[in-house]
């Protein structure tokens, strides 16, 4: 095998899914599930009426749907942002408004954490973790090139034989231990409370004591809060980190809708913190993901809305009645273990309870496979699965390598929050059978569809996908192995290249690209090596007859593109349909770039997101059907780009099984899964186009036919006004020639635009200012080098509404009629 499949080095510490195979195991013998923390029982009733009432606004009026099914602003959607602005006024006692950037929505909690870490931590910083910990905190640190650091919470000595029952809050630190793992090199606390697995919830005391060591040592605080309403005392106080004194400055806290709502599925959670901090955070999202879910923002926002006046706590609301479900299935697993014999810990917050291995299980262990497990709480839990139909967790997954077999081993984790008898964007709407499909999951009476779905893929998606794909790539594909659902293409260009490409690698980018291919490279460690796509000069220079430039006719040059590959050359990165130009590589070209491939032995990431918007008289190819490179490509896929609905945030990778495996590394580490609910109404999407493919009503086939008139429109308007364009083959973008236009005013922007100067830049900024016309500098999707390339292009979009398009026309018109410029 090629080294150069293998991961990147910054994961090779990393496992693949442990919970992936213990839901495999839950799957194939138990009957009753306790180990998986989802419940199993619908959400509230307010989340599908909210889901639906997003659902009919954005069928009423134009402007709701946009924001509902496209996509969502970086930080996050309005509605969703303005309501947690409000709640966390309240609980932190610090003013927070929406414009004051101390928000951040990400793709679930988990998401928010990797987030955090990515941007704060360094290469050789230390990051101190409490024991037992959610397990993604130390890979997540490891992958930045930090150490993590952990002290364990130790049990009280009197029930270090497991036969008595004690309370999770008597676990302790060792303080000596606790003031030794902090110093000059520790850059953040992870912190967890109430905590998973343990139920463990930090009094005012204990608080205290991490925020004089966090404040001594300059120590940034992650507070995991995300069971914060799911305090199970009496009080029902919730503590928080950032409240205690000289903590605000230096907390980022961590929550979440799954556990907030039981909609574990729905992949949304935020953070809360200073601006100073947050910005960092929004950084980072916005190279891995972008943006979240719209419509599944907008649901919680109006819930959250409708819980502001009960949020302390009354009886009435969600918020309350699920934690006195969770409370009850608490009381009654006590009472029903004491009643066999067994003790437990027992929680005083979250979702889940230790219970001790008990003695007289350890015999049977003699007579399984089971025994040959690396510790006794995985015997059990494998045991227990298969013999009895029980499935649960072993603890010892929750603790580092130190201190898993002196602490971690002798206990096992169940949920308690089970049923009681289990314990660039359109303006307008996608198409009908889509909505109607999310409207569809929305009111199901399967609590399954709102909860953590198979990490790597929906079922139902990753099955209609693979009947689709394998005609389109002309191989059978395996839904299991040779597919990866992530959180929009953009999360799946992200686990492409941060799992296969290493410091120092070389990776060829076709110029112009989507812009976010050479951040993701350098983050990476990578070195972008552009070669670009060029005009004929007989289109630049022809002044009649515009309408005969075509995207087509944009070129590289053979031999810089053959000198661009080198021993170095780890990857390259293609898209067609392009954007911004809106160029359909034809067979010519894509078999010199698989030659290519092949002689230097080069990966593929080939991003065909607009794969279905390809126009008359033009083809689209796959590059992963030429002979030698379905081995060595990973083809990238979008829902937004398939149905008109990038706010839902979903897209795939699919290649061959020893890629998509590192693929699979990086997005468990990053966000684990995607929003359940939009995945399965995908899934019924593709299922009923797979239905109709070949007729005009496919929306593969109807969406382009759209467009075309809209694409025409645009470039009559553009060229009546003077100014060329590329007619583009594909895609949803058009390229306009703005060199015959007066000099525009100079830079009025931040000095530190990294367009600067550049003529389009200064042009884009005054017609949007100026004359209301928004569109895009093109020099954005070139190198630094090249960018001078691209400033006598801009970027349109015609995926609008007809009287956008017109009402840009005559905008245009009107600016550029004799004396107006």
């Amino acid at each position: 095998m090629s080294l150069k499949v293998k991961i990147a080095s910054r994961y090779s510490h990393v496992t693949l899914n442990l919970w992936a195979s213990y839901k495999a195991l839950a799957d194939k013998y138990a009957k009753v599930n306790l180990g998986l923390g989802a419940p199993d029982y619908n959400p509230p009733v307010e989340l599908s009426k909210a889901l639906t009432s997003v659902l009919e606004d954005a069928i009423s009026d134009c402007k709701i749907s946009a924001a509902t099914h496209q996509y969502a602003p970086l930080v996050g959607h309005p509605e969703l942002i303005s309501a947690l602005a409000d709640v966390y006024t309240t609980e932190m006692s610090h003013k927070i408004r929406p414009e004051d950037g101390c928000l951040s929505v990400g793709i679930g909690a988990q998401g928010c954490i990797f987030n955090v870490i990515n941007a704060l931590v360094n290469p050789g910083d230390e990051v101190v973790i409490i024991d037992p910990h959610y397990d993604c905190y130390p890979s997540m640190v490891q992958a930045v090139g930090a150490k993590p650091v952990f002290v364990p919470l130790l049990p009280p000595k009197s029930s270090t034989d497991g036969a008595t029952s004690v309370n999770a809050n008597d676990w302790q630190w060792d303080r000596y231990q606790l003031d030794s793992v902090f110093s000059q090199r520790t850059k953040l606390l992870v912190l967890n409370s109430p905590q998973n697995p343990l139920g463990k919830v930090y009094n005012r005391d204990e608080l205290l004591v991490l925020a004089e060591l966090c404040q001594k040592y300059d120590v940034v605080c992650l507070s995991d809060e995300v069971y914060e309403w799911m305090v199970l005392t009496d009080s029902g106080e919730r503590l928080r980190m950032a409240t205690m004194p000289g903590m605000w400055d230096r907390t980022i806290t961590v929550g979440s809708a799954g556990k907030c709502f039981n909609i574990t599925g729905w992949r949304v959670g935020w953070c809360v913190g200073p601006a100073a901090l947050i910005s960092h955070v929004v950084t980072v999202q916005s190279e891995v993901v972008f943006s979240v879910a719209s419509p599944l923002q907008a649901a919680i926002g109006r819930v959250f809305r409708s819980e502001l006046n009960n949020i302390k706590g009354k009886d009435d609301s969600c918020l309350a009645k699920l934690r006195s479900h969770v409370k009850a299935n608490r009381d009654l697993a006590v009472a029903e273990l004491s009643r066999m014999g067994l003790s437990c810990v027992i929680p005083s917050g979250g979702w889940f309870m230790l219970v001790p291995v008990a003695p007289r299980l350890l015999p049977l262990l003699r007579d399984t496979s089971a025994s040959k497990g690396p510790a006794s709480d995985v015997s059990i839990v494998e045991l227990i699965t298969k013999k009895f139909r029980l499935a649960t967790i072993p603890a010892s997954m929750f603790y580092s390598e130190e201190f898993r077999c002196t602490v971690g081993h002798g206990y096992l984790r169940l949920c308690l929050n089970k049923r009681r008898e289990t314990l660039g964007f359109p303006d307008y709407a996608p198409p009908k059978s889509a909505t109607d499909a999310l409207a569809s999951v929305a009111n199901s009476s399967n609590p399954m569809l709102h909860q953590y779905t198979r990490g790597y893929g929906h079922p139902r998606l990753v099955n209609a996908l693979a009947k689709l794909y394998t005609t389109e790539l002309q191989n059978p594909i395996d839904p299991m192995k040779n597919i990866l659902i992530s959180n929009g293409a953009y999360m799946c260009l992200y686990s492409a290249i941060h799992s296969l490409v290493d410091e120092g690698d070389e990776v060829v980018i076709i110029e112009p690209f989507f812009d976010c291919y050479e951040p993701m490279v350098r983050s990476a460690g990578g070195q972008p090596v552009f070669v670009p796509l060029r005009p004929s000069a007989d289109d630049r220079s022809t002044t009649q007859n515009q309408r005969h430039r075509s995207a087509q006719d944009w070129r590289w040059d053979a031999e810089q593109l053959r000198a661009a590959f080198t021993p170095r050359t780890k990857m390259l990165i293609m898209n067609t349909p392009n954007n911004p130009i809106g160029k359909v590589f034809d067979s010519d070209e894509l078999k010199l770039l698989a030659e290519l491939c092949c002689k230097h032995d080069v990966l593929c990431l080939s991003d065909e997101v607009y794969e279905w918007l390809v126009y008359p008289g033009h083809r689209h190819r796959r590059i992963a059907t030429l002979p030698g490179m379905w081995e060595r490509t990973i083809t990238v896929g979008s829902a937004g780009k398939t149905f008109s609905a990038t706010g839902w945030k979903l897209g795939w990778s699919i290649g061959p099984e020893e890629l998509i495996k590192h693929l699979q590394v990086v997005h468990r580490n990053c966000c684990y899964t995607c929003p359940t609910p939009s995945q399965e109404a995908v899934g019924i999407a593709l299922e009923a186009e797979l239905e109709r493919r070949g007729t005009p009503e496919c929306y593969f086939n109807a969406l382009p036919t759209e467009l075309l008139s809209k694409r025409d429109r645009l470039a009559e308007l553009v060229e009546s006004a003077g100014l060329p364009v590329y007619l583009p083959a594909g895609g949803y973008f058009m390229i306009v020639d703005i060199s015959s236009l007066p000099e525009p005013p100079p830079a009025t922007g931040s000095p530190d635009d990294p367009l600067g100067e550049l003529r389009d830049a200064r042009l884009v900024r005054w017609l949007t200012r100026e004359r209301q016309l928004a569109t895009i500098p093109c020099s954005c999707f070139y190198g630094q080098a090249d960018r001078h390339l691209g400033e006598n292009f801009i970027r349109l979009c015609f995926i609008k509404e007809d009287e956008t398009i017109e009402q840009f026309g005559r905008g245009l018109l009107n600016w550029l009629k004799p004396g107006s410029c």
